[in-house]
């Protein structure tokens, strides 16, 4: 689960989508 959140972070901070990221913390 939580490598799930990590690799789903990665990807989205790759697309541009850095505050997707920081609320999905």
């Amino acid at each position: 689960f939580v490598v799930a959140q990590i690799r789903k972070g990665i990807a989205d901070v790759e697309s541009g989508n850095s505050l997707s990221f920081a609320t999905g913390k």
